[in-house]
C-alpha cells in the first residue's frame, strides 16, 4: 500500500513553537502559521521497543518499530492500539571502533494503524526504560512521578524522569542508580545519564529527530522490550515536505 506521508518534515519542525504548560498534564506544540490552525496537543504514550538497536549491526535508513502498551486516543478518531506499529528510522549510526564512543539517532515520524492506514506524527522520547522482566515489579514510585498513558506528558515535563519500577502497564522511570544532582535542563530538553546500562540519552523537542543514544567506550545497544516514554502527536496530512 503506498504510502502518502512525507518521511521529512524539515519546514514544518521550523514553523511549531514549544509551548509547555507546566502546571496541567500536557503541554501543546502551536504552529505559528497559518494563525486559523489548531494547536497540536502532545499526548503522553509508552511504547515497547520491537527489535534490538545495536550500533554493530545497523545502518543509516534501518526500519525502527515501537508498539503501545495499552489502547490510547491520540486524536479525533484515532486510536493507538497495541497492534499499532510507530514506525522510524535510524537517522545516523556512529559504532565503536578500538573502544571509541558510539552514538545512533532514531525518529519516529509514522503510526500504521490496525487498518493498514499510516499517518504522520511528532514523536519525542521523553524518557527510556529497561524491559519489566529485568527490574524489581515492587519498586514504584509516588503516583505523580508516572507518566499516564492518554492523558498527556505532565511527568516528563522536568527531563528528569521518576524512580524505575512497574506497576501493572505504569512505568516509573529512572534506575536507582543514577542518584546524581545535574542542573535541570531547559523546557522541552530531556536526557537520561545511564538510562540503560552503559547507556545515555537525550531528546530535544523542537527537534525534528525523536531521540539519540550514546555510549563510552563501547558500542550503543538498546534490546528488544525496552519501553519508550513519547510525547505523541498526529500532524496534519498534508504536512509540506521540506
Amino acid at each position: 500500500m503506498p504510502s502518502v506521508i512525507p518521511t521529512r518534515r524539515s519546514i514544518l519542525w521550523k514553523s511549531l513553537t514549544l509551548c509547555l504548560a507546566l502546571s496541567s498534564t500536557s503541554f501543546l506544540v502551536a504552529q505559528t502559521a497559518p494563525p486559523s490552525q489548531s494547536p497540536i496537543q502532545l499526548v503522553g504514550v509508552r511504547a515497547v521497543l520491537d527489535k534490538t538497536i545495536d550500533a554493530r549491526k545497523v545502518k543509516q535508513g534501518d526500519p525502527v518499530v515501537a508498539k503501545p502498551e495499552v489502547k490510547i486516543h491520540i486524536a479525533d478518531g484515532v486510536d493507538l492500539e497495541t497492534n499499532t506499529k510507530l514506525l522510524g528510522r535510524v537517522d545516523s549510526v556512529q559504532p565503536s571502533v578500538n573502544k571509541s564512543d558510539s552514538t545512533i539517532i532514531v525518529t519516529f515520524d509514522r503510526a500504521q494503524l490496525k487498518d493498514g492506514r499510516e499517518i504522520p506524527i511528532k514523536a519525542t522520547i521523553l524518557w527510556i526504560g529497561q524491559p519489566p522482566s529485568r527490574l524489581n515489579p515492587t519498586i514504584v514510585s509516588a503516583a505523580a512521578d508516572r507518566t499516564t498513558p492518554g492523558v498527556g506528558v505532565g511527568a516528563g515535563m522536568s527531563g528528569t524522569p521518576p524512580e524505575q519500577g512497574y506497576q501493572g502497564s505504569e512505568i516509573a522511570g529512572r534506575p536507582k542508580r543514577n542518584q546524581d544532582k545535574a542542573a535541570p535542563n531547559p523546557p522541552g530538553v530531556f536526557s537520561q545519564t545511564d538510562a540503560l546500562p552503559g547507556i545515555d540519552f537525550a531528546s530535544d523537542i523542537s527537534k525534528q529527530e525523536s531521540g539519540s543514544f550514546s555510549a563510552q567506550r563501547h558500542n550503543v545497544h538498546v534490546s528488544a522490550g525496552t519501553v519508550f516514554a513519547f510525547a505523541l502527536a498526529v500532524l496534519p496530512a498534508n504536512a509540506p515536505n521540506p
